[in-house]
Order: structure tokens, then sequence, then C-alpha cells
């Protein structure tokens, strides 16, 4: 649901989706954070983008996440990559 919703706002597109046990892994492309901070960084910088998806996997299914941003667009990647570990 995430996912439709933020493609509809123009947010974000998905470019995968992995659930593995207790972990959830999301790489995206043409997030509008990380493109407004686009190469000016060594480090991921999508906090907001970070805390949204850990308010809507803890809403959603009612157990705590953390959450890290592996790899960031602003950073100079490709994409960026989220990781959802059940805390």
């Amino acid at each position: 649901m995430l996912v439709l919703i933020g493609r509809a706002l123009g947010y974000a597109e998905l470019d995968e989706l992995k659930i593995t046990g207790e972990e959830i892994l999301l790489r995206i492309k043409s997030n509008w954070e990380s493109a407004c901070l686009r190469k000016r960084y060594k480090t991921p910088q999508c906090y907001w983008t970070k805390g949204l998806l850990k308010g809507f996997a803890e809403e959603f299914t009612k157990v705590k996440w953390n959450v890290e941003e592996e790899t960031c667009i602003a950073a100079g990647e490709k994409y960026c990559t989220f990781i959802l570990k059940k805390a």
C-alpha cells in the first residue's frame, strides 16, 4: 500500500521489494528526497523516508522495526536501499 501511495503522489518509484523472514528490503529509485541532495554527501541522507517507512511498517504490522539506509542517491548511488529488521 505504501508503494502505491508513494507512486501516486510522485514521491518515489520502487525498484525492488524483498520480504524474507524477519527482514524487508526496499530499493527505491526516483526518490524526491535524495534527488534534492544528489551527490552532495558521502553517507545516506533520506531521514524523512526512513522515518516514513518505520512508521508505516510499525502501524501496519503492530511490530517494532529498525530501519537502516544502506545506499543513497544523495551519496552518488543509483538507488536508495532500505533494510527493515524486526526490533
